[in-house]
């Protein structure tokens, strides 16, 4: 587990992270006004990756993602940091 949450921080200082107030609301992919809350700071970050459990947010991230960015669910992203566990 401790090198799990090892990775999680890595990626998360390579992430650049931040807080960002007063994103601009430029996108209305989504019904859920929420939603688009969410692609409007991936689109301002140039997030490469969404990682989300809702609904709406998964369907529009398949096949392809949503606008060169991957929508994953938590589970996929685990399943992926532990792939990338055992090839550090």
């Amino acid at each position: 587990m401790d090198t799990y949450i090892d990775l999680i921080c890595d990626l998360a200082e390579l992430s650049g992270g931040g807080y960002y107030s007063d994103v601009p609301q430029t996108q209305y992919d989504c019904e859920d006004p929420e939603d688009n809350l969410i692609l409007d700071l991936a689109a301002f970050t140039d997030a490469s990756l969404i990682v989300s459990n809702d609904s709406d947010l998964l369907v529009l991230g398949r096949p392809k993602g949503w606008k060169g960015r991957g929508i994953i669910s938590p589970a996929d992203f685990t399943k992926r940091a532990e792939a990338a566990m055992r090839y550090r």
